[in-house]
């Protein structure tokens, strides 16, 4: 991987250069698979990277040095390379970089905006109409999602090696936090079967 595309740091960028490596075209892949900028941003109004803003590759400085405005659209390839980026440099573990980000989902979800979209609804009808509500979200990621009693599953697909486990399972904090906030109580998601383009969610929960 390139020193262009790591910058100065790419020995400690060590899941961020394996993701580029298993692109087709390393950064510039999939450019039509893009997300709204106000999930990126919320993640970087949760996380001090003041330290590491050097280290960052410079398409993630570039992320945090010029926000994008939260209605629009960026490359799900650059936000990942910021996460990964962030998971490499701020974080000790797997498991504390997840355990973040469930904190930005709970804030992202629990937003005006963004309750519109989750609440209100149920946890079964949620899974049923996650598609349109994706979408609205995310470009060139589709959904499919269905319910039976009080546990449901969700199917990810995309572009080959698009989105790497680590973030596959920071899905699952999503997924939890918006079973919970559509009503679902004490809700637990897994990640039974993941591909390179694609990933299978189960989740149950209770009424209460």
């Amino acid at each position: 991987m390139s020193d262009s595309v790591l910058g100065a740091h790419a020995l400690a960028l060590i899941q961020t250069s394996a993701y580029l490596r298993d692109l087709p075209s390393g950064l510039d892949s999939y450019p039509a698979c893009v997300a709204k900028a106000s999930v990126y941003r919320a993640f970087l109004a949760a996380t001090d990277l003041s330290k590491v803003r050097d280290k960052l590759p410079p398409a993630a400085r570039e992320l945090v040095d010029r926000p994008l405005v939260h209605s629009s659209w960026v490359s799900e390839v650059r936000s990942t390379v910021l996460y990964l980026a962030a998971r490499d440099l701020v974080f000790t573990s797997d498991e504390a970089f997840i355990d973040h980000f469930r904190g930005v989902n709970r804030q992202l979800i629990s937003s005006p905006a963004y309750r519109v979209l989750f609440g209100l609804v149920g946890p079964r009808l949620l899974l049923q109409t996650l598609p349109r509500r994706f979408a609205a979200l995310h470009r060139g990621v589709t959904v499919s999602g269905e319910a039976a009693g009080n546990s449901g599953e969700l199917l990810i697909e995309h572009p080959a090696y698009l989105i790497p486990r680590l973030i596959g399972r920071c899905y699952l904090t999503g997924l939890e936090v918006a079973v919970e906030a559509a009503g679902g109580k004490a809700p637990k998601a897994q990640l039974v079967n993941f591909r390179p383009d694609r990933s299978l969610l189960t989740v149950a929960w209770s009424d209460g």
